[in-house]
């Protein structure tokens, strides 16, 4: 992903057809169509150096769930979006797609029993790191040993909220 698409007039059926057509020609059998939601300056660091792992996830959050398929627990998971770098931010205005392996996804901690709620574990991170910095466009972060998945897990990225 290298941009946001404007999908602020997608109806259901609209994000079904386009997950459905992505998993498609981008998901490998042994992987798994996950969404990440969160705010455009945040998803714009995702895009060019990864998304950040968060302590209280010990790892990174995703849900099963499309746009209109979220609820309350998705949003209070998303909504909570803590960073003190940028003043204004909308949680969920942007919508990451990736693409991950089954094996290497666990239940979200403390949401167990909700069985469209996913982690990747901020140890399985580090051993995700890429072999050479030309893999991503900002290398700062995976200098400085901040725990990120890697931008190349992102398929595409979604703006929901016209601004």
């Amino acid at each position: 992903a290298e941009k946001f698409e404007w999908a602020v007039t997608f109806t259901s059926e609209k994000f079904r057809t386009t997950f459905t057509a992505i998993k498609e020609r981008s998901v490998p059998a042994s992987s798994i169509l996950l969404f990440h939601y969160t705010s455009s300056n945040l998803a714009r660091i995702a895009m060019r150096s990864g998304i950040s792992a968060l302590e209280k996830f010990d790892g990174i959050a995703f849900t099963l769930h499309h746009p209109h398929e979220t609820n309350e627990i998705d949003r209070r998971i998303f909504g909570d979006v803590s960073t003190t770098e940028y003043e204004y931010e909308l949680p969920n205005e942007v919508l990451l797609v990736l693409s991950l392996p089954r094996a290497l996804l666990r239940p979200l901690r403390g949401y167990e029993n909700e069985d469209y709620l996913y982690s990747i574990q901020g140890c399985i991170l580090g051993a995700m790191r890429p072999m050479h910095p030309s893999n991503v466009v900002d290398v700062k972060p995976w200098v400085d040993g901040i725990s990120l998945l890697p931008p190349t897990c992102i398929l595409r990225a979604y703006s929901l909220i016209d601004t």
